[in-house]
């Protein structure tokens, strides 16, 4: 979450405390609960209805940028990459070998360079089969909800939970994209520092400003400023506590993205106080700090961002007690069929 994102939150909820205490004082405990529970329902719901429309409107963006821009950021990512090959191989060789073997490194380059169009022809057609398995996977699961929805005729908020539905590429690839708010949150606030102190991966700096300037620019300008502030609210009312629209798969990861992004916000501010109060240490020791921070929370993240892509829940202790109290009990195992 941004700095922007955080006092907009932080200003809604000193309005509720301030609104809160007057109706507390005024009218007493009971009704202020009832309307503390009526407003979060009609919220609920309201943004329930419309994320509907909101996550098409996100995901026709993405596949848009992605024909779009995709084959140009490959381009660009790969002519760097092996510029900083021929780099390496500079400087391991020394400038008298370099030359007198430049066939040979040419050779070696046109290898790596075959190695990444095979890697990229890989992945076009992965994304071409996971949206056929996902059109069998997703008939699928609309059986399995009727089936559910026909033995819950009481519309229990209990009962719409189940393992038996199948986890698609569009789950996982989706739940994967939670967690871009928090990493593309780490990458604004100490990617400079990062390539600073690591110049050697500047290449990947190619596709983290690409997909950095999708959230926090093309986003945030289509959506009038409100994408960022408003998606924590997204994610944790329309996904998070929607049981008729997203597995608890989703819905688990959803969560959890939103309680890794607060804790990333809490630490780095700490940071940021503590190297405010140590001036003298100057700014490489801060930019040396900022990339270890960097690498320590991309390290968290990927045990995260690795289980939702292979279809798993993290369950990760003390955070899974607490994704499980706001979006319920973990459903019962899969039922094996005879």
């Amino acid at each position: 979450m941004s700095e922007n994102s955080i006092l907009l939150l932080l200003l809604f909820i000193i309005i509720l405390i301030v609104v809160g205490g007057f109706l507390f004082l005024k009218f007493g405990a009971p009704l202020l609960i009832e309307i503390i529970n009526g407003f979060s329902d009609v919220f609920e719901s309201f943004l329930q209805a419309i994320n509907v429309y909101f996550v098409n409107f996100v995901n026709l963006l993405m596949l848009c940028k992605f024909v779009d821009e995709g084959p140009i950021i490959y381009d660009q990512f790969k002519e760097a990459f092996l510029h900083e090959q021929y780099r390496l191989e500079f400087q391991k060789r020394g400038v008298d070998n370099f030359y007198a073997n430049i066939n040979e490194v040419n050779a070696l380059m046109s290898k790596i360079g075959h190695g990444l169009d095979l890697f990229k022809s890989f992945l076009f057609f992965a994304l071409i089969g996971g949206i056929f398995l996902d059109i069998y996977i997703q008939r699928k699961n609309r059986q399995v909800r009727r089936e559910m929805e026909a033995n819950n005729p009481t519309g229990s908020w209990l009962k719409k939970d189940t393992y038996d539905f199948t986890i698609s590429f569009y789950d996982r690839f989706y739940s994967v994209g939670f967690y871009l708010l928090p990493v593309l949150d780490i990458y604004n606030r100490y990617g400079k520092s990062f390539f600073t102190m690591h110049p050697e991966y500047w290449p990947y700096q190619i596709v983290g400003q690409s997909v950095y300037g999708f959230f926090y620019e093309d986003l945030q300008t289509i959506t009038f400023g409100l994408f960022l502030p408003c998606a924590f609210f997204f994610l944790f009312y329309g996904i998070g506590r929607n049981r008729d629209s997203f597995i608890y798969f989703i819905r688990y990861h959803a969560i959890q993205s939103i309680v890794f992004g607060l804790l990333f916000t809490t630490t780095a501010t700490l940071v940021k106080f503590i190297l405010y109060l140590q001036p003298e240490h100057g700014l490489m020791i801060a930019a040396d700090w900022e990339s270890e921070l960097l690498v320590a929370f991309y390290f968290i993240a990927s045990p995260m961002v690795l289980s939702a892509f292979v279809g798993l829940e993290t369950r990760i202790a003390g955070i899974d007690e607490a994704i499980q109290y706001h979006i319920g009990p973990r459903p019962p195992k899969r039922k094996k069929k005879k």
